[in-house]
């Protein structure tokens, strides 16, 4: 442990190894390093580190230079906590420092006393198996494991046919000293697999068959014969044991991957499996990858060629299978899909073999609820298919799938095919006739599917020579370029290497991309629209004087947290509608984390302001709907083309309401709601209400709040109730004061009297504001009434039928029924006042009373009364009006 030494973390660090000392040859490549360090040897030191080995392919059949290396560093069991994280960060140093070097290094630091009683477990991930597997791991071990320095295993030591009694003859040796303890490491015996393990394992394999198909084949068939064979036959490692106990030493006997090898070809045979028997020696070619179709790179053909050519003697392939899997660089998607098919055919049938076999033998998995949890997700992430994913197809198969050429044909543009709204994919199309006799790489309903799956797959790259067939969609080759790009720049591949914590959570939505209009012109029978662009008018949901909404199509494209790729698209019927519903749904449930939004657009004149107008409207929801853990319950007002949308959350659902018009519209914001819900305007929407936006900002729950301004011929009044709900009238001209303290009173009356019939407490009922508006400087500002004069004014009370259809007045004593005097029952009033010379004549005749029927009330559904109250008055004030003037 010195500072000149690489992967040097503290003085503090763990060192030493039991029984060793560095000689010259070590000491002088430690010189390489630097020319000034010496080595000091510490007698008295008693060494941290009991065993050093490597364990895997190393040495091996099948190991090659660019095989990684896994190490066991065995630490004494007496080491604290402390010590075990500083020895674990210097492991890591030289695992990194190692990879800079060009060898990847798994260092994992081991307990044997913890690992033989079975505790010793590290999360799942990476290269380490978890809680699935001990006893297969440690049957690995022993027929793969290199010791590099320290104590060699007590497990050498045991007689293979005295294996089962394996925990009494280690005790013996040690405590009747055959052996000094301090010269061997213990694992413990591997000869009983437990069946639960093997599930676990199993799983462990599928896992580890998602970045190395081949490889994992071997392994998890070997947990197959092993879930078939056991107790009755021994596990590999005696079997290794025994050889190397009775003198067989040569390689092609112990070698650990033919031992694997030998006991599948045996297994498969008996059961009659040739075709998994094929993949077997595939599996064990590829993993060897000694290309016997092409002459040895070296003047003499190394060992393992030669061993490899006595194996495959009788396999019976042909030169042609060679020459096939020794191009498997070259492999691209055709090749690639059919042996992708393959081997999930054979992983999932194994996968169901060993959980078939585990219930019927009523078997748990020993693996840990939450290592299975993890495993399963990423499992399903990777095999699933899901609508609208995206399919990864070369999961370790070939290096690299990229394509020279590719074409991309319309159904419309197919001779001899049967047209239809799809689109394919070929390599080396020349002409659309080309494509009756050849077979597409990929077929898709969409092609924002297809363009991603080229991407996602990496079928096309910037050298690939496009061609585009598109019959007649109007699509070019410079927006499917274009397209592709945008794929790019959102999700560049290969994407990269998952943190293990991803699989730890539920998959959320990370980034999405929005591709308007691929392939569609929004100017289609209405070019001079593309020429012409009324100012007051740019706003891409409403453009121009025909208001029209230039977002014909949205094509979704979304990568989540487990790199699963979705393609989808918006078209048919109300396409932004469709979509901005999906996402405020999505974002609802992901409150934590806000998808990424990427919006791109390629139709000509206007791709620009409609990917800003709708990058603006996707940021502007988020911002007004949701906050860190919760969703706001409000109404967002959107206006597309001559249509209005009030977009509102409840009941955990997102939901779109369609007004037709300006007045529709009025009329549904007056509707009163559960509970407080603030009306927002969308930035474009109803742009001559500079008045109205500027009061919504102001909306307070709990608080009624009304708003006057004097307009030439008119006075322009907005109600905001305690709810949020909203009124807009327009009353004629008349003295201020009378006006705003007659409705003023008129509210405090009925609503205390209101307040008096309910159980809500008095500090809970509903405050009233009024506010006088003006404009100042191009801005609204409002200045609250501190207090209002009584008015004397000539007093109307109105009450609802019971029925809540009709009104009836009442005035001096005297009753104006509906039923007595129909729709002319306010003429009949004013009559009654102009010859009651008892009445002062020059009062206004105002509304100060109303009594709303229960029926009146049922038919709103509860909540606030304010905008009816104020509905009723405003309607009598205009009709007693109108009965003045005729």
């Amino acid at each position: 442990n010195h500072p000149l030494i690489p992967g040097f973390v503290s003085h503090d660090v763990p060192y030493g190894v039991s029984g060793y000392e560095p000689d010259r040859v070590v000491l002088q490549l430690a010189k390489t390093y630097s020319q000034t360090f010496k080595f000091r040897p510490e007698r008295r030191h008693e060494p941290a580190i009991q065993a050093l080995f490597a364990m895997g392919s190393g040495g091996t059949l099948a190991h090659s230079e660019s095989s990684d290396i896994d190490l066991w560093l065995c630490y004494d069991p007496t080491l604290d906590v402390q010590a075990r994280v500083l020895l674990q960060q210097k492991a890591a140093n030289i695992d990194a420092w190692a990879l800079a070097q060009g060898l990847e290094l798994h260092t994992f630091l081991m307990n044997a006393k913890a690992f033989r009683a079975g505790a010793e477990q590290s999360a799942l991930g990476g290269e380490s198996s978890g809680s699935a597997q001990h006893y297969m791991l440690l049957d690995e071990f022993y027929r793969t494991a290199i010791l590099l320095a320290g104590r060699y295993p007590l497990w050498w030591l045991i007689p293979p046919d005295d294996e089962t009694d394996y925990n009494s003859l280690s005790e013996r040796l040690l405590s009747q000293r055959f052996v000094r303890e301090k010269d061997v490491i213990d694992f413990g015996s591997a000869c009983h697999v437990p069946l639960a393990e093997l599930l676990g394992a199993s799983l462990w394999q599928l896992y580890k068959s998602l970045d190395a198909p081949y490889k994992s084949v071997l392994k998890l068939l070997l947990s197959e014969a092993y879930a078939q064979e056991l107790p009755h036959r021994e596990v590999l490692s005696i079997e290794f044991k025994r050889l190397v106990y009775e003198g067989v030493l040569n390689v092609e006997a112990l070698d650990p991957y033919l031992m694997i090898y030998r006991r599948l070809e045996r297994y498969l045979n008996e059961r009659g499996e040739l075709r998994r028997l094929d993949l077997v020696r595939k599996s064990l070619y590829l993993k060897i990858n000694k290309k016997l179709s092409q002459p040895p790179k070296g003047r003499q053909a190394s060992w393992q060629r030669l061993l490899l050519l006595r194996i495959v003697a009788d396999w019976g392939w042909s030169e042609s299978r060679f020459a096939l899997l020794d191009k498997r660089n070259d492999w691209k998607a055709d090749q690639v899909l059919q042996e992708r098919q393959e081997l999930v055919a054979e992983l999932t049938y194994s996968y169901r073999f060993i959980s078939s076999y585990a219930r019927m033998h009523n078997i748990a998995s020993r693996m840990s609820s939450e290592d299975l949890s993890y495993l399963g997700r990423k499992l399903y992430a990777t095999f699933q298919r899901k609508a609208g994913k995206v399919d990864r197809i070369n999961p370790g198969i070939a290096p690299s799938l990229a394509e020279q050429s590719l074409a991309i044909l319309h159904g419309s543009a197919a001779i001899l095919q049967s047209g239809g709204e799809h689109w394919m994919l070929f390599r080396n199309l020349d002409s659309p006739a080309e494509a009756s006799y050849q077979v597409p790489l990929k077929k898709t309903a969409t092609l924002g599917e297809l363009l991603s799956w080229m991407h996602y797959n990496g079928l096309y790259t910037k050298a690939t020579r496009l061609s585009l067939m598109p019959g007649s969609t109007g699509l070019n080759l410079p927006m499917v370029q274009a397209a592709l790009n945008a794929l790019a720049q959102a999700f560049p591949v290969p994407l990269p290497l998952l943190p293990e914590e991803a699989f730890r959570e539920v998959s959320r939505v990370e980034h999405i991309l929005l591709i308007i209009n691929l392939g569609i012109d929004p100017f289609a029978g209405h070019s001079e629209l593309a020429n012409y662009v009324v100012s007051d008018r740019s706003d891409a949901l409403a453009y121009s004087v025909e208001r029209r909404n230039l977002v014909s199509s949205i094509d979704q494209i979304s990568l989540n947290s487990w790199q699963e790729l979705f393609a989808c698209q918006y078209r048919r019927g109300e396409t932004l509608i469709q979509f901005l519903h999906a996402y405020l749904q999505l974002c609802a449930e992901q409150t934590a984390r806000r998808p990424e939004v990427h919006v791109s657009c390629f139709s000509p004149s206007v791709a620009e302001i409609v990917a800003r107008r709708l990058q603006q409207l996707v940021g502007d929801l988020y911002q007004v709907f949701f906050a860190p853990g919760r969703v706001f319950a409000l109404r967002y007002v959107l206006e597309v083309s001559d249509h209005y949308y009030v977009l509102s959350y409840a009941e955990q659902q997102f939901r779109f309401t369609m007004l037709e018009s300006e007045e529709s519209l009025f009329r549904h914001l007056a509707k009163s709601t559960a509970a407080f819900s603030r009306i927002v305007l969308d930035r474009y929407a109803l742009p001559r209400e500079r008045m109205l936006r500027a009061v919504l900002k102001h909306a307070v729950a709990g608080q009624l709040q009304l708003y006057f301004l004097r307009q030439p011929a008119h006075w322009r009044v907005i109600l905001v109730d305690e709810l949020g709900n909203l009124l807009l009238r327009e009353l004629a001209l008349e003295d201020e004061t009378s006006m705003v303290a007659g409705i003023w009173q008129y509210l405090l009356t009925v609503l205390g009297r209101q307040s008096l019939e309910s159980t809500m407490a008095l500090d809970a009922q509903p405050k009233l504001n009024c506010y006088q508006a003006s404009l100042e400087e191009g801005k609204f500002v409002f200045k609250r009434y501190r207090s209002l004069p009584s008015v004397t004014v000539n007093a109307v009370v109105a009450s609802s039928s019971p029925d809540g259809q009709h009104v009836d007045l009442s005035f001096d004593g005297r009753e104006f029924t509906h039923y007595e005097y129909g729709e002319r029952q306010c003429e009949a009033l004013v009559h009654y006042l102009k010859h009651a010379r008892h009445l002062g004549q020059r009062l206004p005749l105002k509304i100060v009373d109303a009594f709303v029927s229960d029926a009146a009330r049922m038919t709103r559904g509860g909540g606030s009364q304010a905008v009816p109250l104020m509905e009723l008055y405003f309607d009598l004030d205009q009709r007693l009006r109108n009965a003045l003037l005729r």
